[in-house]
């Protein structure tokens, strides 16, 4: 019984033997012809410097596919994007002179087309509106922060204002007050140019308290003004030239609570701005 179960398990490992003789027989004849030589396929062999026939590398790639069809491996990704040429083609786009000359030439042509159209007078006389304004509010407030009188005069001949600590309320500037000058702004002047007169009064300026010559307004230290008034700005092109109404600004004070107002010159009416 021995005997026969040892010649059965010998003959199993014949026949396993058998067919992978026979398969390898097989993938042998597949493959016969089909793969290229370690020499074609590395270089083995061939001169340096010596660039390979046009018709070597179509019959060398064309076994390469058959090979790889065969063993069924994927196809392998091409790398003619890192060619030479493929780089000095990328190395020569760009914009060339003559494409950078034109496009120059259409924006500065845009540019003479634009800016004429542009007022840059209204821009400029908000922003004095606003500064001036501002140097107002900050001049009543500490007015009742410091419990004393600020005296805020303006003077025509050079377009500022300057703000007075009146500590002791003597109206008079002494040695320890601070005296601040404020210009008006950047071609900014006092007067309406061509804007018709505010309700506040005929301008330029519509204060008549006088203080050291110059038209005043002071606020008290419960935050009231001295008087109601006000004063009217504008570009120096809207007086030079005339026109340019849009240009007018005003602004004015209140007397019971010293409040700050401007308004502004806008499609032939006064306009409040704040």
């Amino acid at each position: 019984m021995h005997i026969s179960a040892k010649l059965s398990k010998n003959n199993d490992i014949t026949n396993l033997s058998g067919r992978f003789a026979m398969y390898g027989t097989q993938f042998a004849r597949s493959t016969v012809g089909r793969i290229p030589p370690a020499s074609t396929r590395y270089g083995i062999g061939r001169d340096k410097g010596k660039p390979r026939a046009t018709a070597g590398r179509k019959a060398e790639g064309l076994e390469r596919k058959t090979f790889v069809e065969t063993a069924g491996l994927p196809e392998a990704t091409s790398m003619s994007i890192f060619d030479n040429s493929n780089f000095q083609s990328m190395r020569r786009r760009g914009f060339t002179l003559v494409e950078l000359v034109i496009v120059v030439t259409i924006l500065g042509l845009l540019v003479l087309i634009a800016v004429p159209n542009i007022d840059l007078g209204r821009y400029q006389a908000n922003s004095a509106m606003q500064g001036v304004g501002s140097t107002l509010i900050m001049a009543q407030r500490r007015a009742i922060t410091r419990q004393h009188d600020i005296v805020v005069t303006f003077d025509a001949a050079t377009n500022s204002m300057s703000v007075h600590e009146d500590a002791n309320n003597d109206g008079t500037v002494d040695a320890t007050e601070r005296d601040i000058g404020y210009p008006m702004g950047d071609q900014i002047v006092f007067g309406n140019g061509g804007a018709p007169n505010h309700p506040v009064g005929v301008g330029p300026i519509t204060f008549t308290k006088m203080v050291r010559g110059f038209p005043a307004v002071t606020f008290h230290r419960n935050g009231s003004a001295s008087e109601s008034g006000g004063f009217y700005l504008t570009t120096q092109r809207a007086v030079t030239a005339g026109g340019n109404a849009t240009h007018g600004r005003v602004i004015q004070i209140e007397r019971s609570t010293g409040r700050a107002s401007w308004f502004r010159y806008v499609n032939g009416a006064w306009e409040r701005g704040f």
